[in-house]
């Protein structure tokens, strides 16, 4: 399991670390990778637990989710989430929240990370456990693969420039601006 963030707690990790706590996945890493003002403490709090790896920020995270089985981003508050594009385009499925932006037009059984109610750690344990079904994996995998690919830059500037564009020959259509009005005053304008 990856989690890849930087504010661990509005990013939902203390969610993912209940389950190490509790030994519910007792075959499974928890691979966390970024920052926190906390690191230190959280390092140290999970010092004498293997199965639970601090890796602090990294440049190449590429390397961690080429690594990873599953990726996790059970936040508390989340707008976009580029990190869910970013471990779908990796093959990886993914477990996060309602109102993550990029998980949005994820389809068919991947649709199964989105937690109904972030804070169970026993359907968060459950969906967990799914994904990380061998015989379910690689088709996960490529339908991850396959959801990310309609997202690439390529396809993202492509649909900026259509917006573009059509906002341009909207404004084009109706350039000619109406008469303004310019306020008259009646009387005597007021003494400052």
């Amino acid at each position: 399991m990856l989690f890849v963030g930087t504010g661990f707690r509005r990013k939902g990790l203390d969610r993912l670390l209940r389950l190490w706590r509790a030994g519910a996945i007792p075959n499974t890493y928890l691979l966390v990778v970024g920052g926190d003002a906390r690191l230190a403490a959280y390092r140290s709090a999970w010092r004498a637990n293997p199965k639970v790896i601090f890796a602090g920020p990294k440049p190449n995270v590429e390397d961690y989710y080429a690594v990873a089985d599953v990726l996790a981003l059970p936040s508390i508050q989340e707008a976009f989430g580029n990190v869910v594009l970013e471990g779908l385009a990796a093959g990886l499925p993914v477990i996060t929240v309602p109102g993550v932006g990029a998980f949005d037009k994820v389809a068919g059984d991947l649709r199964i990370g989105l937690l109904e109610n972030p804070d169970d750690p026993t359907e968060l344990e459950y969906k967990l456990s799914l994904f990380l079904e061998p015989e379910r994996w690689r088709a996960l995998s490529h339908a991850a693969r396959r959801t990310a690919e309609q997202y690439s830059w390529t396809t993202y500037l492509d649909q900026l420039e259509e917006t573009l564009l059509s906002l341009y020959e909207q404004s084009a259509a109706t350039s000619i601006a109406p008469e303004v009005a310019i306020p008259t005053f009646s009387g005597t304008p007021p003494s400052h």
